[in-house]
């Protein structure tokens, strides 16, 4: 007996809900390493207030260069595994196991 490939296709509501959380995912992931990495190579002693208002000013400064970079870079690689259907829960068709 040959096994039934039913094709379950998902609400085009959720599919788009779905790609919103992954891009704020994406770019919450992105801002806290860009941050990290600014404050890192800062090289500031972040234990005094000085310090840290230091490291604040260092990364006020990247993200004045690179804010918009920093936000696009994240929403188009989304976009791209969205397209190719990488992300889980983005494709047209639900995957199950034949049984």
């Amino acid at each position: 007996m040959k096994a039934e490939n039913r094709m379950i296709e998902r609400n085009l509501i959720i599919r788009i809900i779905v790609f919103f959380l992954w891009l704020i995912v994406f770019e919450v992931v992105t801002g806290i390493t860009i941050g990290q990495l600014v404050l890192h190579f800062s090289g500031e002693n972040l234990s005094t207030e000085q310090g840290q208002v230091s490291a604040h000013l260092n990364y006020m400064k990247f993200m004045a260069s690179y804010g918009a970079l920093t936000f696009l870079v994240p929403a188009i690689l989304v976009c791209v595994l969205a397209f190719f259907r990488i992300l889980p829960a983005i494709g047209k068709y639900k995957k199950f196991k034949n049984s």
